[in-house]
C-alpha cells in the first residue's frame, strides 16, 4: 500500500496520525535507528525496512528536511503542509514486493501490537491489561472512544483475533498467537 492508504486507514481506525506521517514527523533517521535497535533486539518479529533504509540513504529524513514519505513544506505560523511525493514513491515501487497478503491494513498493523501487548503481560513486565489500555491511549493515541487495545481487541473476541492471525501467519512471527491468546481462546 502507498503511504496516504496506510494513514487514511488508520485515521479512519481513529489514530489521530498515520504510521507514515509519524515516520516523516519523527524523522526517519530516528526511526531507521530506533527499528536497527529492535531488530537487534527482537530479530525473529522485527523486520528490516529497505525503503526507510533508502529514502534515508537519499536524504529524506522527514518533515525537517522537507521530504521524506511525504513533501513537506511550511506554511502560515510554521505549520506543515504534506503532499505526495513522486520521488519517494519510485523508491517505494522499486523496493516493493507484490504481494497476495492477506488482511487488510489495520488487522495487519493492529495484529502485532496486540500480540506484544500479549507477550509484556506474559513476561509480567505489565500487570494488567488496562494498564496498556491506558499506556496506549495515553502515550501513543490509540483512539480513547475504542477504550485501549485491549478493550478493542474484546470487542472482536478471541477467537475472531485467532482467526485474523491465522490468516496473517504467513507475514512472520508478529503475527503468531501467543500462549495467553491460544489459553483465552480455549477458555472462551
Amino acid at each position: 500500500a502507498m503511504p496516504r492508504q496506510v494513514d487514511m486507514a488508520m485515521t479512519e481506525f481513529g489514530m489521530p496520525m498515520g504510521p507514515i506521517e509519524l515516520h516523516d514527523v519523527v524523522g526517519l533517521d530516528v526511526c531507521l535507528h530506533a527499528g536497527k535497535v529492535m531488530q537487534q533486539a527482537f530479530a525473529d518479529r522485527v523486520v528490516p525496512t529497505p525503503i526507510v533504509d533508502q529514502l534515508v540513504a537519499n536524504d529524506r529524513l522527514g518533515q525537517k528536511k522537507g521530504k521524506g514519505f511525504f513533501d513537506w513544506k511550511k506554511y502560515k505560523k510554521g505549520r506543515w503542509k504534506k503532499s505526495d511525493s513522486d520521488e519517494a514513491s519510485s523508491i517505494i515501487a522499486d523496493l516493493a514486493s507484490p504481494t497476495d497478503s492477506p488482511g487488510d491494513l489495520v488487522d495487519r498493523l493492529m495484529m502485532p501490537m496486540l500480540v506484544e501487548a500479549t507477550r509484556a503481560l506474559e513476561d509480567n513486565i505489565v500487570e494488567d491489561v488496562r494498564d496498556v489500555d491506558l499506556a496506549l491511549i495515553m502515550g501513543i493515541g490509540f483512539p480513547p472512544f475504542l477504550g485501549g487495545l485491549f478493550h478493542w481487541a474484546d470487542t472482536i473476541g478471541v477467537q475472531a483475533i485467532i482467526e485474523m492471525l491465522n490468516a496473517l501467519k504467513k507475514l512472520g512471527k508478529r503475527y503468531e498467537p501467543t500462549k495467553m491468546l491460544l489459553e483465552h481462546a480455549t477458555s472462551g
